[in-house]
């Protein structure tokens, strides 16, 4: 950072684990960093410049960071920026950079996704159109949150025009990842 127009990150998971180290972002309080404090940090790791507005825009440029929307009126102490990525998938571009070793993966896939059948992992894995990946690893993450069911998941899918090869993949991944869990807890509620 030391012309202010180049960043001190190359890695969008660097900048979102600092923010983390920062203090300022963490899994359970959300996206958002108020704007004081995200202009304090940034003034404190380029002390004696203004260089902040110039990191600001950098960052937005990217798309690492979303502006505050709202009124111009409201203060800077009121307004968030919104952090793209995640501090779990931060982590977990962290330790696939590191290690690409097999192992590593699982291990990150059972931490994002512990519920997750085995089967249901082997065919994740083995996975290598990249939509796909993408529409197994939303499913994945709202269905295991409870936010929808596998059904309404394809229907969503349908709607946003993926085409019917992935949709019957990402299915039957999401289907085989679920039903297990899914008719324990069933079991469990009629016992």
């Amino acid at each position: 950072m030391a012309d202010g127009t180049s960043l001190r990150w190359t890695r969008e998971e660097d900048f979102v684990l600092q923010l983390v180290d920062a203090g300022l972002l963490a899994e359970d309080t959300g996206p958002l960093v108020k704007s004081a404090l995200l202009h304090e940090w940034l003034e404190h790791l380029a002390p004696g410049g203004n260089l902040v507005p110039t990191q600001l825009a950098a960052l937005s440029a990217k798309c690492w960071i979303q502006p505050p929307s709202g009124s111009t009126d409201s203060s800077l102490e009121a307004r968030s920026y919104l952090i793209r990525m995640s501090p779990s998938e931060a982590d977990a571009r962290r330790a696939q950079r590191s290690s690409s070793s097999a192992d590593a993966k699982e291990k990150i896939f059972r931490k994002c996704f512990p519920r997750v059948s085995t089967k249901a992992e082997k065919m994740y894995h083995k996975l290598t159109d990249p939509h796909a990946i993408l529409y197994a690893t939303l499913g994945l993450n709202l269905v295991s949150r409870g936010e929808c069911s596998v059904a309404t998941y394809s229907r969503e899918m349908k709607a946003m025009g993926v085409d019917a090869q992935t949709r019957t993949v990402v299915s039957n991944l999401l289907a085989k990842a679920f039903s297990a869990h899914e008719k324990a807890l069933l079991h469990q509620r009629t016992a």
